[in-house]
């Protein structure tokens, strides 16, 4: 399929708020109209498997019923839940201030204060 047909078929599926053909959530579903657009080819590489491991706020680690997993800790992309549905980590370094200023430090303090107990 080409990119005008692909680009005519997302803003339809947001006007009919169906993200079926996209594999999105109708509530993230954004219309690109109107424009004018810009585009370019760029390459990539996936570093990280994007949200595949759930944590909570404090980057705990979660059991499939949401429970925290004491003392597993989430910590990098994977642990701030912050990009699981979103496109972003295409263009590099777009989660990392974050993922180093937050998660890191973070994950230290709620280690320390569990091996206080």
């Amino acid at each position: 399929m080409q990119f005008n047909e692909t680009f005519e078929r997302y803003n339809a599926s947001c006007e009919q708020h169906d993200g079926a053909d996209f594999g999105k959530d109708p509530s993230a579903l954004i219309s690109f109209n109107p424009g004018p657009l810009y585009g370019l080819h760029t390459g990539y590489s996936i570093t990280a498997a994007i949200g595949s491991i759930k944590a909570d706020n404090n980057f705990n680690a979660i059991d499939t019923k949401g429970n925290p997993i004491k003392g597993l800790y989430v910590v990098g992309i994977e642990g701030t839940m912050l990009w699981a549905n979103m496109y972003t980590f295409k263009v590099g370094g777009t989660c990392n201030g974050n993922n180093i200023n937050s998660s890191g430090r973070n994950v230290a303090k709620n280690a320390l204060a569990l091996m206080a107990h």
